[in-house]
């Protein structure tokens, strides 16, 4: 509904002129022209008439009238929910300081209450007064709610004013993109120009990437040849490689053949050197033994000469029975260390043969 007595026909009286006069029939200005009226009032009145008259309306500046009529939507549409928010967030402000005013009312009524009842009813007096303060203090919490809720009418009037600037704005980019649409229409002709520039430097480039491509396709051809042959040498090779790998199978059945014999030989090695010990043993104690008679004979040397020459053939036979014993002991001994020497090469060939 219209308020302050602005009409549809007056506002369609209104943007007429504006037309007439050759200026754009805004919000701003019908409501300049008419000195009266909101804009939440005015701008559904305004879209009704350009809807009506769409195809008169020409742009002031030579623009396209399509292009005016998206920019001059786009305009009214963001004035209309402007102007629909402030217009919501002073209903609510108006809304919360009436239900302060409210309750403050109702505090003064009930303060005005307990005054009354103290005066008439002393034997209640304390009971009284205790609620008296609580309802202080209820008092107390609304207003200071109601200063809250000031604060917060005043953070939504500065962010009104911060919507009003942005708004402001909003008209600003408007204006400029007015300016700007015929350096956009000339930049789209240089464009064009630079397009079709380029899409002839392209062609060029297309050509000689073709070029390229057949050299390239040449050389991999040959590349592809030259692979043909290596793989043919890699086949032979191959081939090589599996006789060498039965050879290899042959040779290791054969090593393992002799490995086993090695075994045979240790063990039949490890035998005889434990007989060539205990033999070795049974000398020492031969050795000894003669070692012993010696040692009587030269005690019975010293009983008679006639002992003693025949203690000294005794010692003689002794000292030569010592001497061969002692050889036959070097020589096991030489023997043990070459079948310990024979053994440890048997191992090395196991170790061998096993890894």
């Amino acid at each position: 509904m219209a308020r302050n007595g602005i009409t549809y026909q007056a506002v369609a009286d209104a943007a007429a002129q504006l037309v007439a006069a050759g200026k754009g029939p805004t919000v701003d200005a019908v409501r300049a022209l008419l000195g009266t009226g909101s804009k939440g009032t005015i701008t559904p009145m305004l879209r009704r008439w350009k809807q009506e008259h769409d195809e008169k309306v020409q742009a002031p500046t030579g623009l396209p009238g399509e292009l005016l009529s998206a920019v001059t939507g786009l305009y009214q549409g963001m004035q209309e929910r402007a102007e629909a928010e402030i217009q919501r967030i002073q209903t609510e402000a108006e809304t919360e300081i009436g239900h302060a005013k409210e309750a403050a009312q109702l505090a003064e009524e009930a303060r005005r209450l307990i005054a009354i009842e103290l005066e008439g009813c002393s034997a209640t007096r304390d009971a009284l007064a205790e609620e008296n303060r609580q309802l202080v203090a209820t008092l107390a919490g609304l207003q200071q709610e109601r200063a809250v809720q000031q604060l917060q009418l005043e953070a939504q009037r500065g962010q009104l004013e911060e919507r009003g600037r942005a708004y402001a704005e909003l008209r600003e980019q408007l204006a400029r993109s007015q300016e700007n649409l015929e350096h956009y229409r000339e930049s789209v002709r240089a464009q064009r120009e630079e397009e079709r520039a380029d899409t002839e430097r392209q062609r060029l480039a297309f050509e000689e990437q073709a070029r390229r491509t057949r050299t390239e396709l040449l050389a991999l051809q040959a590349e592809q040849r030259e692979l043909l042959i290596s793989q043919a040498k890699l086949q032979t090779a191959h081939s090589h490689l599996e006789v060498a790998l039965a050879a290899a199978t042959q040779r290791e059945a054969e090593l393992a053949e002799v490995v086993t014999n090695a075994r045979h030989q240790l063990a039949q090695r490890e035998g005889e050197l434990g007989l060539l010990n205990r033999r070795q043993t049974e000398l020492e104690g031969t050795l000894q033994g003669l070692s012993q008679r010696a040692q009587g004979c030269e005690l019975q040397l010293a009983v008679s000469d006639k002992e003693r020459t025949d203690s000294a053939a005794a010692l003689v036979d002794c000292r030569t029975e010592g001497k061969q014993a002692l050889a036959e002991n070097r020589r096991l001994t030489e023997e043990c260390h070459r079948l310990a020497a024979t053994c440890e090469r048997l191992e090395q060939l196991l170790k061998a043969a096993d890894s």
